[in-house]
């Protein structure tokens, strides 16, 4: 690659030696025109439309010349960097105006600040592991763990706001407290940043100054440009059988691998994005996986949706008792308080679980 652009700077300025002493050539030619005159006294030389024709063309060449001579001195003078940093700057200038040219100027506000993006994750681990609790049935017990690498593709140093929240347990005597167990950023060679292990979490106040037991994380940090800064977030929380896990980018994430493990025989789950309304996941040994190729930005949500099969559904009759139909004594009837509509959690909680 860097013999490659030695080569073509070599021809560049060749072709830019070469232009000039043609520059020089040609402006150097119309000093011939009077002997040339005397040399060929016949009528072509003294005839009026002939010596229009001919001091034409001199001037002609010696334009030509001037223009040579110019931009063979540019081509020596003006170093390539400098032609591509002026080259880049026209581009930076001219984008703006081009780019929505047609929209209301506030829209195109809003557009061009994804191109202005700095902090990129190039993969996206996500992994959450259901387990059912003896205890308490209808409930389980949710471990996840969302790491990857982070990187700045920023001019200079940049302050990243590390950020992430989680709701709080169902009200139920037998359940714990839903906690932030880890939260780290870490850069992959060096020592700085920080790891928690559990993290000073603290509770996330509503605009009135009241709280619901909500809990966040945030820790702002410098990244270098270049450099890849492993993050992971580790969570335990508690939710029900039939529930929407929503978990909200903070930054453009380029490939997200989602991993679940939880209880085949009395689950069915989905995933699906703003973008992908449906992913088919993959058996592996850890667990089902599905991995979301299509880049998301900021503000998307990957949702997870867990239900009981139907086969562990209770029947009506038994439903209205509260009590398990035959065989589904794992998953009963959930209480009648956890049968709202789940998008409404969401729409109390925007920010639940999200990660930076």
């Amino acid at each position: 690659m860097a013999q490659s652009a030695a080569g073509s700077r070599w021809w560049v300025r060749h072709l830019a030696g070469l232009t000039l002493c043609a520059g020089l050539f040609l402006v150097l030619v119309p000093l011939l025109k009077p002997p040339l005159l005397l040399q060929f006294n016949c009528y072509l030389a003294i005839h009026p439309g002939a010596l229009w024709l001919i001091d034409k063309f001199f001037e002609l060449i010696d334009k030509i010349g001037d223009a040579s001579i110019i931009a063979g001195l540019i081509g020596i003078v003006v170093d390539q960097g400098l032609k591509s940093k002026l080259i880049q700057e026209v581009v930076e200038a001219a984008s703006p105006k081009l780019i929505g040219r047609h929209l209301p100027d506030p829209v195109r506000d809003a557009l061009l600040g994804y191109f202005d993006i700095r902090f990129v994750r190039p993969t996206w681990s996500i992994q959450y592991e259901l387990s059912t609790i003896i205890d308490c049935p209808g409930f389980l017990e949710v471990t996840s763990r969302i790491e990857g690498p982070i990187v700045n593709y920023g001019p200079s140093t940049e302050e990243f706001g590390f950020f992430t929240s989680i709701d709080p347990s169902p009200v139920h005597p037998q359940l714990g407290k839903s906690r932030i167990v880890r939260a780290s950023v870490i850069p992959e060679a060096g020592t700085d940043g920080f790891d928690e292990n559990p993290p000073a979490d603290k509770l996330l106040m509503q605009p009135d100054g009241t709280t619901d037991g909500s809990k966040f994380f945030e820790r702002a940090i410098s990244l270098v440009p270049g450099v890849r800064y492993k993050t992971v977030v580790e969570v335990v929380e508690y939710r029900p059988t039939t529930y929407f896990m929503p978990l909200f980018t903070g930054t453009t994430v380029v490939r997200t691998v989602l991993s679940i493990r939880y209880p085949k025989e009395l689950l069915d789950i989905q995933v699906s994005t703003g973008v992908d309304q449906s992913i088919k996941p993959e058996h592996t040994q850890w667990g089902h996986e599905w991995v979301i190729s299509t880049t998301l930005l900021p503000g998307q949500c990957i949702m997870t949706t867990w239900t009981p099969k139907p086969s562990q559904q209770p029947k009506s009759s038994n439903a209205a008792q509260g009590a398990p139909a035959a065989g589904t004594s794992s998953v009963p009837t959930l209480p009648q308080a956890l049968k709202a509509d789940p998008i409404r959690k969401i729409d109390d909680a925007p920010l639940h679980k999200s990660s930076r």
